[in-house]
């Protein structure tokens, strides 16, 4: 049997002069390996299945197990599909093979590759996705990136605080919605098992149009059109404000209309006095993050869940939320910073600039003559309309001056009389 056997001097290998299969095939005849590699395997074991086996799957029981996310089918090259259940369209086949013949519709990623988002267990191993850009992940490593989004709690969602004091975490970053190989939107192909997949992308690209909109509005709101960056011919962000305002602002997602609402400047996360600050309120145990409920915007936390004047003034009748301000969370002054989606800063407490503001002890010792939730405790409470307010003041303004006026007018015709 093993007549056909040589073993190269030089490097040691040994195969069959007849078959030219390397390495030999102890065992088994040429025509026998030959109708054994043909053969139809398990995906997983790689058994030689039975003539009449329908499905890629044998009947061991850890391999059935695997097979319940995993598609059975055959592909016209008589490999087994190594995509997942119920799926319409199926991805190339990943068998070395196949994979020789034309490596242009994997990429050269074969059964044997690991996936580059788990980096544990090779593609054969599960059930795979193949992106439109052609690269191969697994389903369930792709689901999960996916499903968690942007927000650096694994679990954060199911009423669980992030862990990190930090201003930009659970900030919306669509980087999720990028294939983890070359940073392309992903596209996923048109099968009804992952539908639901799509939905969360879809989701995605509206909340990247909202950003885009609302930050060229917010950053002329907050003077970042005056950049020097913007008008110098050698900056990325020339004459690109859309880009400069995507990179340095942060937007959160409303967990009630799940719109993007504005929440902080992203330079924020860098402030070492915010982070002392937070960490020093996180060892007396005051600083939790902000809860998964508390990821609002201003319309939903007046219409929603403002009832009994939880958040304060969060709503003005003829300027909308666009000018609400709210108190510096740590004192009584007016906030000057939005930081992390639900915090508010003075400059005082933001960057030790500014006098300090009074911590009251209730209504009657607060100077905004207001009650609100306790210094400290990182409770977002609204204090009304600016602009409003700037109005009133100017009007006031106005009307004492054209007082005073009239009666200099009104004494200057006396004096004329008595000439």
């Amino acid at each position: 049997m093993s007549e056909h056997r040589v073993r190269c001097n030089e490097c040691g290998n040994n195969f069959c002069i007849s078959c030219k299969t390397e390495p030999y095939h102890v065992g088994k005849t040429c025509a026998q390996h030959e109708k054994e590699k043909n053969a139809k395997k398990c995906r997983f074991c790689q058994a030689v299945l039975k003539s009449n086996q329908r499905n890629n799957v044998c009947s061991k029981r850890e391999c059935k197990q695997m097979s319940y996310r995993c598609c059975v089918a055959f592909l016209p090259c008589g490999h087994g599909c190594y995509g997942g259940s119920n799926e319409t369209v199926h991805p190339p086949c990943l068998h070395e093979d196949c994979v020789g013949k034309d490596e242009t519709k994997t990429l050269g990623e074969n059964s044997d590759s690991f996936c580059v988002i788990c980096y544990v267990q090779g593609l054969g191993e599960k059930s795979v996705v193949q992106l439109g850009c052609k690269h191969i992940f697994h389903q369930d490593c792709l689901q999960r990136r996916i499903q968690q989004k942007w927000y650096q709690n694994q679990h954060f969602g199911f009423g669980q605080p992030p862990a990190p004091p930090d201003a930009n975490a659970n900030a919306i970053s669509l980087k999720f919605a990028n294939c983890p190989s070359c940073n392309q939107w992903m596209d996923l192909p048109k099968s009804n098992h992952l539908v639901w997949i799509q939905q969360i992308l879809d989701q995605a690209k509206g909340l990247e149009a909202q950003i885009k909109e609302k930050g060229v509005l917010r950053a002329k709101h907050e003077g970042l059109d005056l950049d020097e960056r913007l008008s110098d011919p050698k900056s990325e962000y020339y004459n690109n404000l859309e880009k400069f305002a995507v990179e340095h602002l942060n937007y959160f997602e409303c967990q009630t209309c799940k719109n993007a609402y504005f929440g902080g400047l992203k330079a924020c996360g860098a402030n070492q006095n915010l982070q002392a600050l937070q960490q020093q309120q996180a060892q007396q145990g005051l600083y939790v993050g902000a809860a998964f409920q508390q990821y609002q915007c201003p319309k939903c936390k007046f219409f929603n869940q403002d009832a009994n004047n939880k958040y304060g003034i969060t709503y003005c009748e003829e300027h909308k939320e666009t000018y609400i301000q709210y108190k510096c969370n740590f004192c009584c002054n007016i906030a000057a910073y939005h930081c992390g989606g639900a915090n508010y800063y003075c400059m005082h407490c933001h960057d030790r600039k500014g006098p300090p503001g009074h911590k009251c002890k209730g209504k009657e010792d607060c100077p905004l003559g207001l009650e609100h939730p306790p210094n400290g405790t990182m409770k977002a409470f609204a204090v009304g309309c600016g602009m409003c307010r700037d109005m009133k003041i100017k009007s006031d303004d106005m009307e004492k001056a054209v007082g005073e006026q009239m009666k200099k007018l009104e004494e200057f015709k006396k004096n004329i009389q008595d000439f």
